[in-house]
């Protein structure tokens, strides 16, 4: 595969399967080696291969966004690879978080949709940044959503927590 990314490195975080795993593709294909991290081993593991029968180069890393420890881990296997030309910031608890009223919502699923959400994002972000410092023109993208703009009254955390992301510049001030 070749393209106008020949010769990077790329992180993507939640890359084993739906929107994460079109740009691990799409990044794929223009040349890149990927770096797949999700939650998800087993559809990881599946969806790595499907771009390595591609011809891809992609590496896979199990990563649990609510884990410091488990975001530490995988950025130190990532680093033993060297370093990285960006991130892709896609992985998002979004499954089994709306339908409810503000009444109905409780703190338990507020907290967690925040902690992967918000506290998972700048965790993988921090821990990508002294890899990513070795290329000037390294990018980290934070992938918002729309609902971000116009809301959803039963999607609560995940539109505020989309309304942050939208929010960072991990890079700036690094």
């Amino acid at each position: 595969m070749n393209g106008l990314l020949n010769g990077k490195r790329i992180v993507v975080t939640g890359a084993a399967r739906g929107l994460g795993y079109s740009f691990a593709a799409a990044i794929a294909a223009a040349g890149a080696q990927v770096v797949m991290c999700d939650i998800l081993a087993d559809e990881l593991a599946a969806s790595g291969a499907a771009l390595r029968e591609q011809g891809a180069q992609v590496e896979t890393q199990t990563i649990d966004l609510a884990s410091p420890d488990s975001i530490r881990s995988a950025f130190e296997k990532i680093a033993a690879g060297g370093g990285i030309d960006g991130l892709v910031n896609n992985a998002a608890l979004a499954t089994g978080v709306g339908g409810k009223t503000m009444m109905e919502y409780d703190i338990e699923l507020w907290d967690r949709v925040m902690q992967v959400n918000v506290r998972g994002t700048w965790l993988v972000s921090q821990a990508a940044v002294p890899l990513l410092a070795r290329n000037p023109h390294a990018k980290i993208v934070n992938v918002a959503s729309d609902t971000a703009l116009w809301g959803a009254p039963r999607l609560m955390a995940y539109v505020a927590s989309k309304r942050r992301a939208d929010r960072d510049d991990p890079i700036d001030g690094a």
